[in-house]
This record gives C-alpha cells, structure tokens and sequence, in this order.
C-alpha cells in the first residue's frame, strides 16, 4: 500500500489501487511502500482515528477527541433566534389551550343556562 506521510509521520492519505511496481514511481520521502493494509475496524465511538507511521513501517492507530469548533457570531446569533422562537411557540401553544378551556367553559355554562330555561317551560 502507498501511503503519503506529513513531517509527523501522521498518514495523510493512502492508495490500496496501485500494485507495488506501480507504486515505484510515486516513491519519495514522504510517500512510501507498506505492506501493511489499513484496519478499517480501529475505531472508538466519539473519537477520530488518527493513523502514524512508526519507523518499522507498521501502522499505529491513535484515538484523538474531535477538536470543538468556535462558532461563529451568526451561527451564535442563529441558536439564540432559534431559542427565541422555540419559546414563543410554546407560549402560543399554551395560550390556545387556555382559550380552548376557556371556550369549553363557556360552552358547558351556554348548555346549562339553555337546559334551565327549558325545564322552566
């Protein structure tokens, strides 16, 4: 496997396509011949992997967190807005079943008055 290495020795960037005498062209001091294949199955939920390359050419396999990205002021802007109409939506929702109920209230008293004045006949 063709793999490209930075100054850290970290692996940037692989090639399991090209055969080994295919290879031999690409081959500097930043991009060498492996024959070990990358483990797919080296991963750790909630952390990136991050693969080296030690000096007897085998692969070693780091677990970093993900850095935390700044946000920006319009995405902080946007998260606050979005608070914001959240909690007016709730509100209104509150609102409106206080008027439904006051409506049924209302209703039931409308219902009573009515059977009143009925049995009054």
């Amino acid at each position: 496997m063709l793999v490209y290495i930075n100054d850290e020795r970290k692996i940037m960037a692989y090639n399991t396509v090209l055969t080994k005498k295919e290879a031999e062209i690409h081959i500097t001091e930043n991009c060498v011949w492996i024959d070990e294949e990358v483990d797919v199955n080296k991963v750790k939920d909630g952390y990136l992997t991050a693969m080296f390359l030690n000096e007897d050419n085998s692969i070693r396999y780091d677990f970093v967190l993900p850095e935390k990205e700044e946000k920006t002021p319009l995405e902080e802007l946007s998260e606050q807005q979005l608070l914001i109409m959240t909690a007016q939506a709730e509100q209104y929702e509150e609102m409106q079943r206080n008027r439904l109920q006051d409506l049924e209230i209302q209703a039931t008293i409308y219902e009573t008055i009515l059977n009143l004045q009925e049995e009054m006949k």
